[in-house]
This record gives structure tokens, sequence and C-alpha cells, in this order.
């Protein structure tokens, strides 16, 4: 699996230590190094921060990121300070997508890089599943390794 290379370390050459200590190895999954840094934040985002979400078990703190298909937040739960990935997608999107990754993810269950899913559901007027946050982003790497990848990474991705 193409998740493993990352554990060994970055595919960009560079030496284990290399820019300001920074270890090669992904940092654990509940750290808050392992948030990639935040989107830069619409109103919409500024409104979710501070929210319960997912049954009230989970409190949104950041926005981490956003695609063509919704947002990912940085979350809390509220009784064991984890923090998690939460996506949230409108329900009235044209193609909703993140129901049916929940589905796929379900199935993958259990593979390397496959983060588990906490909850998912429909609040309000949202989609929303909460995940296991892994670790820093396929940017965030690419952005330590000054935006050059080995053909090895490339083919490893």
């Amino acid at each position: 699996s193409s998740s493993r290379g990352w554990r060994r370390g970055c595919r960009c050459g560079k030496r284990q230590g290399e820019r300001g200590g920074m270890a090669a190895q992904a940092p654990p999954r509940h750290s808050s190094s392992a948030a990639p840094a935040p989107s830069s934040s619409s109103s919409s985002s500024s409104s979710t921060v501070g929210q319960l979400r997912c049954n009230k078990k989970f409190r949104i703190s950041k926005k981490l990121g956003s695609g063509s298909f919704g947002d990912i937040y940085l979350g809390v739960h509220v009784t064991s300070s984890d923090e998690v990935a939460i996506k949230i997608e409108p329900v009235r999107t044209q193609h909703p997508q993140l129901l049916y990754e929940a589905k796929v993810l379900r199935h993958l269950r259990g593979g390397v890089g496959i983060p588990e899913i906490l909850w998912v559901g429909t609040e309000a007027d949202s989609n929303i599943m909460a995940i296991d946050l892994l670790g820093p982003s396929l940017e965030d790497l690419f952005n330590y390794c000054n935006r050059r990848f080995s053909l090895k990474t490339v083919l490893m991705v």
C-alpha cells in the first residue's frame, strides 16, 4: 500500500532530521501537529467553528481545508478530547458524495491508511462524517519536500 512509504520517511531525498529537526515519520494521529494548516476561512466556516456536531459528540475547532464536495474541519471529542477530522457536505449539493464515501470506507475498514469512521449521518442541512485524523495531508508532505517529489514517490501515490 502507498501509505507504508510515508512511515519510512520523506521520499524527496531529505535525510531524517533536516529542516528544523522535523522527524521523518508521520506524527501520531491524535497530535495537534498532525493537522494541516488551516485554509483561508469563509463566512460559512466561521459560523461552523465551535458548533457541536455528530449527535453532540464532537466540537468543531478549526477549518482544515475544503474541496469541490465540502469542507473538512478539525474536531474534538467532547468527553475524551481526541482530535478527529469532520467532513461536512451540504445535503442539497448537486452530486452528494459523503454518504457514499462512508460506505466505501466501511468496506475498506482495517486496511493500512484507512481511517476509522466514528460517526456518519445527516444533521440539519448537512451530511457529516467524523473519522480518525491520520496525519499530514499529501499537500503538507509535498510542501515539506520543497514541492518536489521523486519519481518513486509519485508512483507510490
